[in-house]
């Protein structure tokens, strides 16, 4: 009877145990706080278009580490594998569309197709190895282990790393350009007229709706021959 009693305890014990480490196990959680790897602070109410005209209402927002359509159910959070299948995501009225295992959103730079990719890398910092300086050595070793280990990217990022992010603006989806240098090259015969243009209207490439404006005006230069 004893033994009985306890192998019942043990039961309950481990059952417990499973239960309460659900998300732990499947590797899903739930943002509680702004996240830096989230293209949005929170998520959102959002739609997505699929290619067959069907439409989807999900809580949604952007991963910029692993550029990855994610969306939250209850308290769970999990990556959309189906990009293939989706023809626009509309969150926050911004659009965004599928672009391989990506997603670019779409920009309107006059008649001139304009996407953004937003893409990011975690990256370690570095321990402190006494006397003010830093040591990278264990960050490194850290980073390796969380990048072989399947670590979910949707979880709150490790205070020992930062999320690097950059954005890539692409023409056509074809023509890519990340500084307003790349920009210029990319049209020679306009390039001129475009350094004034920015300089007159105080144009800096850290700000999107500046960068949508450089583009419109391109465009519109390009019209006009």
């Amino acid at each position: 009877m004893k033994k009985s009693i306890k192998t019942y305890l043990n039961i309950i014990l481990w059952t417990c145990f499973v239960a309460g480490n659900t998300g732990f196990l499947s590797g899903q959680g739930e943002a509680r706080e702004p996240q830096p790897q989230f293209l949005f602070p929170a998520f959102h109410d959002s739609k997505v278009l699929m290619k067959t005209g069907k439409v989807q209402n999900l809580l949604m927002n952007y991963n910029s580490l692993t550029e990855t359509m994610v969306y939250m159910s209850g308290s769970d959070i999990y990556d959309m594998v189906n990009p293939g299948q989706v023809d626009t995501v509309f969150i926050q009225n911004r659009k965004f569309i599928p672009v391989g295992k990506a997603f670019y959103e779409v920009l309107k730079g006059g008649d001139m197709p304009l996407y953004c990719q937003t893409k990011s890398e975690l990256k370690p910092v570095g321990r402190d190895a006494g006397y003010g300086s830093k040591s990278l050595t264990s960050a490194i070793t850290s980073y390796a282990n969380i990048s072989s280990s399947g670590t979910n990217y949707n979880l709150k990022i490790p205070p020992d790393y930062v999320v690097d992010t950059k954005l890539i603006y692409w023409i056509n989806k074809t023509i890519s350009f990340e500084t307003e240098r790349q920009f210029l090259k990319l049209f020679p015969e306009n390039a001129e007229e475009l350094k004034a243009y920015i300089k007159k209207n105080r144009l800096k490439f850290e700000n999107q709706d500046h960068v949508i404006e450089m583009v419109r005006y391109c465009s519109e230069l390009i019209s006009k021959k």
